[in-house]
């Protein structure tokens, strides 16, 4: 009977430890803190000039450490570190051109992105985010294809920060 109970108690034991590490340790990773850098010119998606209000601004920036360019994924959504407001596809334009920016998060189709590495995508459309240029300050929008395959505009790397 002891034996049994210690057997019972061994299993017990070695399930609770088992059932406590994480399924899928790639996507617990994930949820930690990133960059999103174009890989055209390494520059950072930034909220312009750290504002935090509803409809703030999204475009590229030089890289710089600042919380306005470090996101974090809860779920689908794409979170800003800045203030915990969500990378939005603005005014829920399904349109090529469509911008970003930062909003209140409200758990709609306009806030829910994948990543298929090395392309962002918004679920509301299946529409790439997209560098317009390749100066300071440029704008980011989403685009359907087709767009050349070498296009290093819309191809990003979540950097760990």
């Amino acid at each position: 009977m002891k034996r049994l109970l210690a057997a019972a108690l061994g299993l017990a034991t070695s399930l609770a430890v088992v059932s406590a590490v994480p399924s899928h340790p790639a996507e617990a990773a994930i949820q930690a803190s990133f960059e999103i850098r174009n890989q055209y010119n390494d520059n950072c998606l930034d909220v312009a000039g750290a504002n935090t209000g509803s409809g703030a601004a999204v475009h590229m920036w030089t890289c710089n450490g600042g919380a306005n360019q470090h996101w974090h994924w809860v779920g689908d959504q794409l979170r800003s570190d800045l203030n915990d407001k969500c990378l939005d596809l603005a005014g829920t334009n399904p349109y090529d051109g469509a911008m970003v920016e930062l909003w209140d998060c409200n758990f709609q189709n306009n806030q829910m992105w994948g990543y298929n590495n090395p392309y962002l995508y918004s679920k509301l459309n299946s529409k790439y985010l997209l560098m317009v240029n390749n100066g300071l300050g440029s704008p980011v929008v989403t685009q359907g294809i087709p767009f050349p395959p070498d296009n290093r505009n819309v191809k990003w790397e979540l950097r760990p920060v």
